[in-house]
């Protein structure tokens, strides 16, 4: 999925919307990257089930950014690419 957002000062705590939770599991390891759209250096940290936190390390308070989250399907339980003898 993906979206835009801003700080809010320093930090945002983003909901991963919950249409997208429906098909994702968060209970595992998921990515998110994040562009910032003002003179900002980001980051993303605390990464829960249902949101993450991105924070400003340098740059613009308040600044907007969009973001993108890599998750594996609910639907598929097996490791990934698992090695077959």
């Amino acid at each position: 999925d993906y979206g835009r957002d801003a700080l809010a000062g320093n930090r945002r705590v983003v909901q991963i919307p919950a249409d997208f939770l429906h098909y994702v599991n968060t209970d595992h390891a998921y990515y998110v990257q994040v562009t910032p759209e003002a003179e900002a250096s980001l980051f993303v940290t605390n990464l829960t089930p249902r949101s993450f936190e991105v924070r400003l390390r340098d740059g613009v308070y308040d600044a907007p950014f969009s973001w993108r989250i890599t998750a594996l399907r609910a639907d598929v339980s097996s490791e990934r690419l698992a090695r077959r003898d």
